[in-house]
């Protein structure tokens, strides 16, 4: 999942979509299934609930695990079809996660950047480092992600979890 480890810029560079493929999406698809609601389409409150609560949890898991530098999360517009993208449709998922993924980086004390293409590494770590350094987390609130799963019922955002995870950003930042 790791794209590039740079100890001179302290910074870890994490493949968002890697990880989605790979864990979010399986996680996703294996609740709606238990949860009987696979054939609900993606505007579906209680799809967007299964789909914001295993997102924002793996992303936050990724964050507090990420030992080497200050972890920042990259998302391309690509992704390999998958059951989820087979389910929803690759253009509505990658639609669904660049608008999300925007949403969730002024909600959370984490780094993400969106790219529109692929490009070289140096260029790729010049604009993380870029990002680490224009984003303060030392006065970071948590109202929105607080207002946000209030909304839609996310329990396991709780004040301790939150707070974890800004005392784990406030450490590598």
């Amino acid at each position: 999942m790791t794209l590039i480890e740079s100890s001179l810029r302290n910074i870890c560079v994490l493949n968002f979509n890697e990880l989605f493929e790979q864990q979010i999406s399986v996680d996703i698809i294996n609740d709606l299934h238990k949860y009987n609601i696979l054939n609900k389409p993606l505007s579906n409150k209680d799809v967007k609930k299964i789909i914001y609560h295993n997102i924002i949890l793996q992303v936050c898991e990724t964050s507090l695990k990420a030992v080497t530098g200050k972890p920042v999360f990259v998302f391309m517009p690509e992704m390999k079809v998958n059951e989820f993208t087979e389910t929803f449709g690759l253009k509505e998922t990658l639609n669904f996660l660049n608008i999300f993924l925007k949403k969730l980086e002024n909600m959370l004390p984490i780094k993400i950047v969106i790219l529109n293409k692929k490009i070289n590494h140096t260029l790729l770590l010049d604009i993380c480092y870029q990002k680490v350094k224009d984003k303060s987390v030392g006065s970071f609130t948590f109202e929105k992600i607080k207002t946000f799963a209030k909304r839609y019922d996310l329990t396991f955002l709780t004040s301790d979890y939150l707070n974890r995870v800004k005392t784990k950003q406030l450490m590598i930042y």
